[in-house]
């Protein structure tokens, strides 16, 4: 049976916008296949240093290369043994490959933002595509995907994890977390942070309205199997636990979130941030939305309550646990203040990478800010956004 042009396209093209968005972000990230001699700044020798030595001895160096050498190899091996696998496996050299692999894993953090905020929507499309679109949009994020080093790997595993959470997927929950914390500590940090409170949240919420305690349990599980294999990495490689001792907290790279970090995030998407929060957190119902989708076609306004929006209890606890440790995090220089205040010592001095961490409040500012968009684009009956019911 053949459609009309005009069906197929009113068919197909949210799916056509998309793909238009993956497409920019692979063509826009790609622009450093150009530049893979000298790739855009973030410690890419570095990286490539012990990736060319694991090429040539076929094991990982168990001491650094860079900054004298000889001490301890306290950065985790995952994107590096990424890299190196990947050259082995191509023949390509692993500097081409550290260029060539940021436009792929640029899109796979796209496209597992897009999923998380497909998942936390309740199965909304569209929310789903415009937090794609304010990833393309959000400066911050191009910033830290364009560069060939961990943390672009971080940015795609973390909101992947958070889907498997939210899907209750745990043996896959379990397995991005072991990997979080083999791929960038700062990211492994994140998710800890995120996890732990929401962790904490669902044995509220669980003690005081379902009395089942087996989501939270399971949430402790996947936390603590990123915590004890980034244990054991750093045991065998420092022979300590002291996560104090790792080089990222002891030189104390300083990089204070201001207010030009902030607008960093995007302008789109600190428009639409706050609309986004009154949406997830005081406008939806999901019961009286459900209700509504009952209502006939030509009921009056309140019937377009038909627009497909359904947050779980679950998702609203993860958002809020993602925006509050991604807080806590990029906040880190205040920790010494706040720690002097509680215990009347001296201040215990942190400030370290808070612009690395404010990219993981970014993401989840930009699905927020999704909600937001889709929220007010409904109060004007913006009819294209009305999903059919099957």
């Amino acid at each position: 049976m053949s459609i009309s042009i005009e069906d197929f396209i009113k068919r197909y093209w949210y799916y056509g916008a998309l793909l238009l968005i993956v497409l920019i972000a692979l063509l826009y990230r790609a622009s450093i296949l150009g530049n893979f001699l000298i790739p855009t700044w973030g410690n890419t020798m570095y990286h490539v240093g012990i990736e060319r030595e694991m090429i040539e001895t076929q094991h990982y160096p168990t001491t650094e290369l860079s900054y004298g050498g000889g001490f301890p190899n306290f950065y985790v091996p995952g994107f590096r043994l990424l890299v190196a696998a990947l050259a082995i496996a191509t023949g390509i050299d692993v500097m081409v490959m550290s260029a060539l692999i940021v436009p792929v894993l640029g899109v796979f953090g796209l496209l597992a933002v897009y999923a998380v905020a497909y998942r936390l929507s309740g199965a909304n499309k569209f929310v789903g595509l415009f937090a794609a679109f304010f990833f393309l949009l959000s400066p911050d994020i191009t910033l830290n995907t364009v560069r060939p080093f961990p943390q672009l790997m971080g940015l795609f595993i973390l909101p992947l994890a958070l889907y498997f959470l939210l899907r209750e997927d745990w043996p896959m929950a379990i397995l991005m977390s072991v990997t979080m914390a083999l791929t960038h500590q700062q990211s492994m940090f994140t998710l800890v942070g995120i996890m732990g409170l929401y962790m904490v949240f669902q044995f509220v919420y669980a003690a005081v309205k379902t009395k089942d305690f087996k989501k939270p349990a399971m949430v402790t599980i996947s936390m603590l199997s990123l915590v004890l294999t980034y244990a054991v990495w750093q045991m065998l490689t420092m022979g300590s636990l002291n996560i104090l001792n790792i080089a990222q907290i002891t030189y104390h790279e300083a990089w204070p979130v201001t207010a030009s970090t902030i607008i960093q995030t995007g302008l789109f998407v600190l428009l639409f941030f706050i609309p986004g929060l009154v949406c997830i957190f005081l406008e939806n119902d999901s019961k009286k939305a459900a209700g509504a989708r009952k209502e006939p076609a030509k009921a009056d306004k309140k019937a377009r309550k038909s627009y497909h929006l359904n947050i779980s209890v679950d998702a609203k606890l993860l958002i809020l646990s993602w925006i509050a440790a991604t807080v806590i995090l990029f906040k880190n220089e205040m920790w010494g203040l706040w720690l002097s205040a509680l215990t009347h010592i001296s201040a215990f001095n942190l400030s370290t990478m808070q612009s690395r961490f404010y990219t993981y409040f970014t993401e989840v500012a930009l699905i927020i800010a999704a909600f937001g968009i889709y929220w007010l684009l409904s109060l004007i009956d913006f009819d294209v956004m009305l999903e059919k019911q099957e």
